[in-house]
């Protein structure tokens, strides 16, 4: 049922994505580290979370794949290729004063590419249970 699936992702992400951007934001503010290795640990702290509750809360997943957490590495590297390439775009010629927009946008967008990559090839072979 992808409205439920979909209902309980949104608020996994939503909890991922308030950890990725505080995280980001503390690393590119407080600590001076370059935007790029700051987008990387946020996304990184925030996609651990994140596989561990979409496993064993949005979809539910008992079975143990051998190709599970291949397919989530997948899906994290394809998801923080584009963040990283919009943010940087973003920057250039959009917003360039306001990479903290660009950063929440695009955040914001890979939600739903993640959700579809998610229930349709990480966790599309496993059986959920109700």
């Amino acid at each position: 049922m992808v409205s439920k699936d979909f209902f309980r992702f949104n608020f996994v992400i939503i909890f991922g994505f308030l950890l990725d951007f505080t995280i980001c934001i503390s690393f590119i503010s407080i600590f001076k580290i370059d935007i790029n290795i700051s987008i990387l640990i946020g996304f990184v702290s925030a996609s651990i979370f994140n596989y561990i509750a979409n496993k064993n809360y949005v979809f539910k997943t008992i079975n143990q794949n051998k190709y599970l957490l291949l397919r989530y590495i997948i899906l994290l590297i394809v998801i923080l290729l584009f963040r990283i390439i919009f943010v940087r775009l973003m920057e250039k010629f959009i917003i360039e004063d306001f990479v903290y927009v660009s950063i929440i946008f695009t955040t914001f967008l890979t939600m739903f590419i993640n959700f579809f990559l998610s229930k349709y090839f990480v966790f599309k072979d496993l059986k959920n249970e109700e």
